[in-house]
């Protein structure tokens, strides 16, 4: 039924200041208008590719929504309106493949970067699914991920990857740099889950060990 949730994790506002909300259980995402008025709900039907358990979500600079489907380990787009535009990646551990990926963000320059939480990195694609690079160990040493859940990105294009195997943010620069990280024990985080990151660079993080 609409307006009801089973499993849902995370939301994204549309260019339109409604909200579309991923409701893993059910397999679909749900749109509210910004009083949270129940919309629609799209994603599940009349599309190429039904969503399965759709974890993260994201809106991109071209107005499109990018979803993680984390049983599917796909990326899936839709317009605002519902309609499927594209699917991209596939379930896997090779470049540009995903394994239960959880959230997605969008970066300055429209690039997608993805929790690739089963390969424990964050991967990259260009806004028509073009796999770009990966954030890991390889990377960086110190950019060596246990169970990367969740990602964002400022304004300036820095990005915030949320591990919650090691309970810390680390930061990198739009170039990919270690800037900082962190560390749970230090911010009083137990278990994280999602994090944002508003215009001013300030982090705010779900923390489902404290409730």
């Amino acid at each position: 039924k609409g307006g009801f949730f089973r499993g849902p994790s995370h939301l994204a506002l549309d260019r339109e200041g409604n909200l579309h909300v991923t409701d893993a259980d059910n397999g679909r995402i749900e749109v509210f208008s910004g009083e949270g008025v129940f919309v629609r709900e799209y994603g599940r039907a009349n599309v190429g590719v039904p969503l399965k358990e759709p974890y993260g979500i994201c809106a991109g600079t071209d107005g499109n929504l990018y979803v993680a489907d984390r049983d599917l380990g796909r990326i899936l787009v839709f317009a605002p309106n519902g309609s499927q535009i594209n699917v991209f990646s596939k379930p896997g551990s090779n470049p540009g493949e995903l394994s239960s990926p959880r959230g997605i963000a969008v970066g300055t320059e429209g690039r997608i970067f993805v929790a690739d939480t089963g390969n424990r990195r964050v991967s990259v694609f260009s806004n028509q699914g073009v796999f770009l690079y990966a954030i890991d160990a390889s990377w960086d040493k110190k950019a060596e991920l246990d169970e990367p859940v969740d990602v964002a990105v400022d304004p300036a294009g820095n990005v915030f990857i949320l591990d919650e195997g090691k309970k810390r943010v680390l930061v990198l620069d739009r170039s990919g740099n270690f800037v900082r990280q962190m560390v749970g024990s230090a911010i009083g985080v137990n278990k994280p889950a999602a994090l944002a990151v508003d215009r001013s660079g300030s982090v705010a993080i779900l923390d489902g060990g404290n409730q």
